[in-house]
């Protein structure tokens, strides 16, 4: 059961690529759309949802702590899943190619992707989101160091300020501290908040499907390195974070909560901004956006078979 529930969740959210896919093969909208909506997206509805979620969950004792926990292992798995990468694909020959191919090991869809899948598959539970929201916040952090290094391999092109000063991040910095002081904005406000952040889910779908438009569809599947990098991002890397949380749990505390957020996020498909810091940095851009679509694919059948995993303990 638990299975098919998640499949129909993960199903149901990559259905919604299918506007974007139309608009763009019918020409209604150029390639040109789809930096505005990325902007819309970051600046705008992931950060209101983020704010939102946090504002929904009560504040309970023992919370400070678990969300430490959780700020640790978003590191822990992260940096572990970077270095693992790495030792998988250690035997191809160095170029763009390979960089892009490392990276797209490590770098997964967690904010764009990630919390909107949460939030189906964990209906009126904020908590999952604010999890979500730590781990996303680890990610960029990473994901404009090593990350970037990953792609371009010059130390030079490493950011760290866009580590932290980006909007899924900044927003914790305004969302906590009236979390923890149990201050809520007035109703009024709460429902602008609300109606921007639920927009996430279907625009953030809606861009992979004017990627997905951009491509020949045969193309996702005709390069093996292709099928490699999301072999690693949606099976080995899931497998080797639920063996260390698995291992985590026998000798510290984690509730089941926490567990499956970390284990979902981490087995999301390959992340969008891996494409964009491609373009950014002189990276392997045609195959960045072939691991994100194919990886995305695929993503319906592995994270329900990992969130079947996870619930089995």
């Amino acid at each position: 059961m638990a299975f098919f529930t998640s499949l129909q969740s993960v199903a149901l959210l990559l259905s919604m690529v299918a506007p974007g896919y139309i608009l763009r093969k019918t020409s209604m909208l150029n390639s040109g759309a789809v930096e505005p909506l990325v902007t819309l997206l970051l600046y705008v509805c992931l950060p209101f949802m983020t704010f939102s979620s946090i504002m929904k969950k009560e504040y309970e004792n023992g919370f400070l702590g678990t969300m430490g926990i959780a700020l640790a292992l978003s590191f822990i798995l992260l940096i572990g899943m970077y270095f693992f990468s790495r030792i998988v694909f250690s035997r191809m020959k160095e170029g763009a190619e390979k960089r892009i191919i490392v990276a797209s090991g490590y770098m997964s869809n967690c904010g764009f992707m990630g919390i909107p899948l949460l939030r189906v598959l964990f209906p009126g539970d904020s908590e999952p989101i604010v999890y979500a929201a730590i781990f996303t916040a680890a990610y960029n952090l990473l994901a404009w160091t090593l990350g970037i290094y990953a792609i371009s391999g010059r130390k030079e092109y490493i950011d760290l300020k866009h580590g932290i000063a980006n909007p899924p991040t900044l927003v914790l910095f305004i969302a906590l501290p009236l979390f923890f002081l149990s201050l809520r904005p007035p109703p009024e406000v709460m429902v602008i908040v609300d109606f921007l952040g639920e927009m996430t889910s279907p625009l953030s779908m809606i861009i992979i499907g004017l990627r997905l438009a951009e491509i020949r569809f045969r193309d996702l599947f005709n390069s093996p390195l292709v099928y490699a990098a999301s072999a690693a991002r949606l099976v080995l890397v899931p497998l080797c974070t639920f063996g260390l949380l698995f291992l985590w749990r026998i000798f510290l505390p984690l509730n089941e909560s926490l567990f499956l957020t970390l284990l979902v996020i981490m087995a999301m498909p390959v992340g969008t901004n891996v494409v964009l810091m491609a373009e950014m940095f002189g990276g392997d851009k045609p195959n960045a956006v072939k691991c994100v679509l194919l990886s995305s694919l695929l993503s319906v059948i592995t994270v329900p078979l990992v969130m079947l995993l996870g619930r089995a303990l």
